[in-house]
């Protein structure tokens, strides 16, 4: 078994959550589960249709890779309306 969970646009359980828009419980539950269920997962993105984003949880991470690092993130002010 891979260290990547590869979650397949088909594998989502509701197709709409693929389509940029506020994330609601529902989402939130089904990455929480990928969180707790598998050190790294990879899915598609919802910004980019032929991008991927990878999710892992930092403090579970550590010590698995040496670089992995977690900083605070700011959105950049010009992305946001």
């Amino acid at each position: 078994m891979g260290v990547i969970h590869v979650v397949q646009p088909d594998d989502v359980p509701n197709p709409n959550w693929l389509v940029p828009g506020s994330h609601g419980p529902g989402q939130q539950g089904y990455g929480d589960q990928l969180l707790q269920n598998h050190l790294f997962s990879l899915l598609p993105s919802t910004v980019s249709r032929h991008s991927w984003n990878l999710i892992f949880d930092a403090d579970r991470a550590k010590g698995y890779f040496a670089d992995v690092q977690q900083e605070r993130f700011a959105l950049d002010p010009r992305l946001h309306t």
